[in-house]
């Protein structure tokens, strides 16, 4: 994603705020939050204007996360 939107500046900024963030955090629930919320923040800021993006996730019954709730948080 990055590399398609290298001179989109707010999804360097989500990204390394996410990256600085979750080296202070030591909680999993908390870490987890993180990286959701980063996720979806890069998506929103990576795609506004853009033509629609289809995200394709692969293997969610192999997933360390229970099945239901990886499909709440997607």
């Amino acid at each position: 994603m990055f590399n398609k939107r290298i001179e989109n500046l707010q999804l360097y900024q989500v990204l390394a705020d996410a990256c600085n963030q979750s080296k202070r955090t030591v909680d999993k629930e908390s870490y987890d939050d993180l990286l959701w919320n980063a996720l979806g923040s890069a998506l929103q800021t990576s795609t506004a204007g853009t033509r629609e993006l289809v995200l394709v996730v692969d293997d969610i019954d192999e997933s360390s996360y229970r099945e239901k709730a990886l499909l709440y948080r997607l």
